[in-house]
């Protein structure tokens, strides 16, 4: 079970923005969290295995097209899982030629399948990237074979969806409940775990225990937020997830949109940021421990390590001193030292260990921070769903694509 562990002394705002937090959590969190409580029935779960393996039985790449939420949270278990039942590549997320370039020479070589989930499909990213690929694989696979490698996830009767029925495709609702970032146990994210192997019974198990602490005891959710909330209103703009593990990399930017999109309106909002240690220690260390004090840390770690010993070498290279060790002891020397030299540096913080990284863990994750962002969002003042802000670019761009008289 994810454990959570204060490492902060409550300021003045500490005690109001936790029965703010209480309030909210009890009047308004449970209408805003219906996104986290989508069932789906065995048949329903078998259809998708049965689909996902026939999608891999005659590929070699699976191609995940999606921007943002549209595949943050499969990326991040996917990858941090290292799951490789497929070899997954992402699409859709970069307008750059190299990459697209890159693309579709792994097209050309291999054979591929494809899941493209857009909520929008006026999107550009996914859109183009779409378009490109499905007329890539069109010139390798007959239409037959073409529609039986493609997945289309969308919303339901919009464009991208009735694409996918006309051409025969395999289709999945984008549920009108669910915003990208809050997708994590939807379809939207559940197909391409699928696809890359991931136990999902294991993954809504995580998700399941995790509602059932918070709903019987809330106090590690409400202390959290009311940690943020409280040191925002005390200057400290910026919240920093730390992890200790490059595994976690994926995790950390699905982290940093959920709370940079939900939070980030109306001139307010808590900037979030990440770092992965110990390599940003040697970046970003000296700024975090000596900068301006504008920091909140919020430490994510994992109990057990496999052990990997340390090994004995006849050249003396001065590292003696950790023989006896393994990589486990040492990373585990370096997560204490940055907590303590931080923390006695004045930087309010809190720790979140989990016992391994497995999908059992990542669904407590995300469903602790998806109610936490619910929750801190309306204790700042603002609506979790609204992300207006993120519009602004786009108008631009499109008339710049489309012209002006657009």
């Amino acid at each position: 079970m994810l454990k959570f562990k204060k490492l902060f002394d409550e300021n003045e705002y500490f005690e109001d923005c936790y029965k703010a937090a209480e309030k909210i959590f009890e009047e308004d969190t449970p209408k805003d969290m219906e996104f986290l409580d989508i069932r789906y029935d065995e048949d329903y779960i078998s259809n998708l295995e049965a689909k996902a393996e026939e999608m891999r039985e005659d590929s070699d790449y699976f191609i995940l097209i999606g921007v943002g939420g549209s595949n943050g949270a499969a990326r991040s278990l996917i990858e941090g899982l290292r799951l490789s039942k497929i070899k997954t590549v992402y699409g859709g997320n970069f307008l750059s030629p190299i990459q697209m370039q890159e693309i579709l020479d792994l097209i050309s070589e291999n054979d591929i399948c494809i899941d493209i989930i857009a909520k929008n499909f006026k999107t550009i990213e996914p859109g183009s990237h779409f378009r490109m690929i499905r007329e890539a694989m069109a010139k390798k696979y007959d239409k037959e074979e073409l529609a039986k490698r493609i997945t289309v996830t969308g919303s339901p009767g919009e464009l991208l969806n009735r694409i996918g029925e006309d051409e025969n495709y395999f289709v999945l609702d984008f549920e009108e409940i669910v915003g990208g970032r809050f997708s994590a146990f939807s379809n939207v994210g559940l197909f391409p775990m699928i696809m890359a192997g991931a136990d999902i019974k294991s993954y809504f198990k995580g998700r399941d225990d995790m509602l059932s602490k918070i709903e019987n005891d809330p106090e590690d959710l409400l202390t959290y937020v009311a940690y943020r909330t409280s040191n925002f209103k005390d200057g400290k703009d910026i919240e920093i997830l730390s992890s200790f593990d490059p595994r976690f990399k994926y995790f950390n930017k699905w982290w940093v949109q959920l709370f940079g999109e939900s939070e980030g309106t109306n001139g307010t909002g808590i900037y979030p940021d990440s770092m992965l240690f110990s390599e940003d220690l040697h970046s970003m260390g000296q700024y975090i421990q000596a900068g301006k004090q504008i920091f909140m840390e919020t430490f994510l770690r994992i109990k057990d390590y496999p052990e990997v010993d340390f090994c004995e070498s006849n050249i003396d290279d001065d590292f003696d001193y950790l023989l006896g060790k393994n990589f486990g002891e040492i990373n585990r020397a370096m997560e204490e030292a940055t907590m303590t030299a931080h923390t006695n540096g004045g930087i309010p913080a809190v720790l979140f260990e989990i016992e391994s990284l497995d999908e059992y863990h990542f669904g407590q994750l995300y469903t602790f921070f998806l109610i936490a962002v619910l929750v801190s969002a309306r204790v700042i003042g603002v609506s979790p769903f609204e992300q207006y802000g993120v519009e602004a670019y786009k108008e631009d761009m499109f008339k710049r694509l489309r012209g002006n008289d657009e």
